[in-house]
């Protein structure tokens, strides 16, 4: 079976970290997890216009990434992960997919202290979003809090 081509973004308010809960649907990939916003690459599609398309479908905002932060491999999953500064598109966020839009600091994502404020429960990284902010934190490029 061959990896799914995946582009993810790295979605960056401020000095905090913008994840999707997933939805609890369990014919999806990672049901009830936070994850990276972004989605499956289709055929003859680059990594920047798939994650365009995808943001513009997840949460109806039209930007592209600012940077290639590189591609990463779990089991199942190939990811090209961009970054994407929101600054004014922040405040027209309108989520389309997934439970909620949740904003955390890194430290609150390595500590795994990641809350939902609509069920007031804990919900963990989806191995996809794990290891994306491993990769990032491995390049040093952290924005500092």
């Amino acid at each position: 079976m061959n990896d799914q081509n995946i582009s993810s973004a790295l979605l960056i308010y401020n000095r905090d970290y913008l994840l999707q809960l997933r939805d609890f649907n369990e014919q999806i990939s990672f049901p009830g997890m936070w994850g990276l916003f972004g989605g499956h690459i289709e055929k003859g599609e680059t990594w920047e216009r798939a994650l365009a398309r995808e943001l513009c479908e997840e949460l109806g905002i039209s930007v592209t990434p600012s940077e290639y932060i590189g591609k990463i491999e779990i089991p199942g999953f190939q990811i090209h992960l961009g970054l994407v500064r929101l600054h004014g598109e922040f405040c027209s966020l309108d989520l389309r997919e997934g439970q909620e839009i949740g904003v955390f600091s890194l430290k609150q994502i390595v500590e795994g202290r990641l809350v939902s404020k609509k069920y007031n429960k804990n919900y963990t990284l989806t191995p996809g979003c794990k290891a994306a902010f491993e990769f990032y934190q491995s390049l040093d490029r952290i924005e500092k809090e």
